[in-house]
């Protein structure tokens, strides 16, 4: 989402967010600033490391399939939900019947699966919840 938007962006994955501590946070916000400087993307780094207080951090919410078919998202993501919206459809590959997957609480769309085949307990949409 970010690239598309001429953003430059990494991805992180680690632990649930919001069990790491502000000091473990800037030990990896230094590590990558190390990276990008060893690969000229930015020039220097900075011994200081100041948290930005706009980033978001959300706490999230996995949605999984409760049943296996073919899932087409509905919306886009990062995109604002209310509890109950529809977000996706599944359709039954046995009788072509359609499921509305439904937001259980609102939040912002910070993962969603593209269209897919799905089995029941799979993933399919995160939300962030602040």
């Amino acid at each position: 989402y970010l690239a598309e938007q001429g953003i430059v962006n990494l991805a992180l994955e680690s632990p649930k967010i919001y069990r790491l501590t502000e000091q473990q946070i800037e030990k990896i916000i230094k590590g990558l600033a190390r990276v990008l400087a060893k690969v000229g993307v930015i020039s220097q780094v900075s011994q200081k490391v100041k948290l930005n207080s706009d980033i978001p951090i959300y706490k999230r919410k996995y949605v999984r399939s409760d049943s296996n078919g073919l899932f087409e998202p509905k919306k886009e993501l990062m995109t604002e939900v209310k509890a109950g919206e529809i977000v996706g459809l599944i359709t039954s590959l046995e009788n072509l019947t359609f499921t509305e997957v439904k937001s259980p609480e609102s939040g912002k769309l910070i993962m969603i699966r593209s269209n897919s085949l799905v089995s029941s307990g799979d993933k399919l949409f995160c939300l962030g919840l602040t």
